[in-house]
């Protein structure tokens, strides 16, 4: 019995001790792989620095590892006129690639059109953008073998940097102000690929055509490009991935009917050379129904309406006219509405015509209706009444017949 009680104690010491060393080997194991695993290697924030990742840049054409100045071994004679930091001897700053052109990939979505404004020609975005190039000067050794390490700087401090160094220094070509930068972040890899974001806000310039207003459509253009460096030193490329519009959101009157982007050459009269562009296109139609229910719509029964007079047979001249002035005195105070929200232009719109053919043929009802009374006082009554009839016939045919050939006019 002894030796069996005692034989069950060593046996289950054992277990424990087994038992024990399972548990360890198995917390052995997890951190061995989460150690190893890049997938959960460590970062800081600003000022920070990634490794061991491949190059996210590397199908882009700017990046270093496809450009061939970015290759090159020998950046000491590359770069003989020129000191750290790509400033020259004078502290101007140097190209990156002075036998050739910088590529620079970029990328542009906008998340927001806040405010088309057709009284000051200008229309608000909100959006991001993105740039790529290489500048084998900045690269840097990496630590620990790795294959490639990032380095990245957030605001203040990737503006700081900016202003030392090579970049594309863009600009919006038709922003009214300066751009509103939200926030900054600049990366470098150890390669010498830089990439920069920026989250902004601007207020652009846009020349609006209001002759079909208000049937009309917009285009509304980003221009953006070098504010420094003309193409023969800086080409832009389009990187595709980052170009694009949100569709999440609505502008008040208008709705968004397509979006196109394209790189070409510009020179403008204050240039020294031409430029590469950077040329966002959106195409915004009119939401037409507010004008068509609230003044086109209305204004239409006003005007048959007041050919009611011509029914009136044998009334006074007095009762006749207030219908012809209310109708007069109704289409003037629509003109002041719409004069309100459209800029003073030179030309007649849409609008404008109609408002025009309605107010001339609500005064020829009036003048109609004064012929009228004096044919009464002179005892011509049957001629009177003979031309109320062919009034009644004349004014609508006129007034429709006119409203199609303005519809002709302006949209064929």
């Amino acid at each position: 019995t002894t030796s069996i009680f005692f034989s069950q104690i060593i046996s289950g010491k054992i277990l424990k001790r087994i038992k024990s060393l399972l548990i360890k080997s198995s917390f052995f194991t997890l951190f061995l792989f989460v150690s190893l695993n890049p997938a959960f290697a460590s970062s800081d924030n600003e000022g920070g620095s990634k490794s061991g990742e491949h190059d996210p840049t590397e199908h882009l054409e700017a990046s270093c590892s496809n450009v061939t100045y970015g290759k090159s071994v020998n950046v000491e004679s590359l770069y003989a006129n020129t000191k750290t930091k790509s400033a020259d001897i004078f502290g101007s700053v140097v190209s990156p690639n002075p036998a050739g052109q910088v590529i620079v990939d970029l990328g542009l979505h906008i998340v927001e059109l806040t405010k088309v404004d057709e009284v000051t020609n200008t229309f608000n975005i909100e959006g991001f953008m993105d740039l790529v190039w290489c500048d084998p000067r900045m690269a840097y050794e990496v630590e620990n073998g790795e294959e490639l390490s990032e380095r990245i700087l957030l605001k203040d401090k990737a503006q700081a940097l900016l202003n030392e160094i090579w970049w594309p220094a863009v600009t919006i070509a038709n922003q009214v102000n300066g751009r509103n930068i939200e926030n900054q972040e600049l990366v470098i890899l150890s390669d010498g690929t830089i990439e920069y974001k920026e989250k902004f806000s601007a207020e652009l310039e846009a020349h609006y055509d209001l002759k079909k207003f208000p049937f009309d459509r917009q285009k509304l253009e980003i221009e953006i490009e070098s504010f420094a460096w003309h193409d023969e030193v800086l080409l832009f490329q389009m990187n595709e991935e980052k170009i694009g519009f949100s569709n999440d959101f609505e502008i008040a009157e208008w709705h968004i009917e397509k979006v196109e982007s394209k790189i070409e050459s510009v020179k403008g009269i204050q240039d020294r050379a031409s430029f590469s562009e950077f040329l966002m296109e959106i195409v915004v139609v009119r939401q037409y129904e507010y004008y068509l229910w609230k003044i086109i719509t209305p204004l239409i029964f006003l005007v048959i309406v007041s050919w009611s007079v011509f029914l009136m047979i044998g009334e006074k001249l007095a009762d006749r006219l207030r219908f012809s002035m209310i109708g007069i005195l109704t289409i003037v105070s629509f003109q002041f509405i719409i004069s309100d929200i459209l800029p003073r232009v030179s030309y007649f719109t849409l609008m404008d015509s109609f408002l025009s053919i309605s107010f001339f043929i609500m005064l020829l009802t009036m003048l109609e209706s004064v012929y009228v009374n004096n044919l009464d006082l002179v005892e011509e009554s049957a001629q009177a009444k003979k031309l109320d009839m062919v009034s009644r016939i004349a004014f609508p045919v006129l007034y429709f017949v006119s409203l199609a050939t303005l519809a002709l006019i302006f949209f064929l």
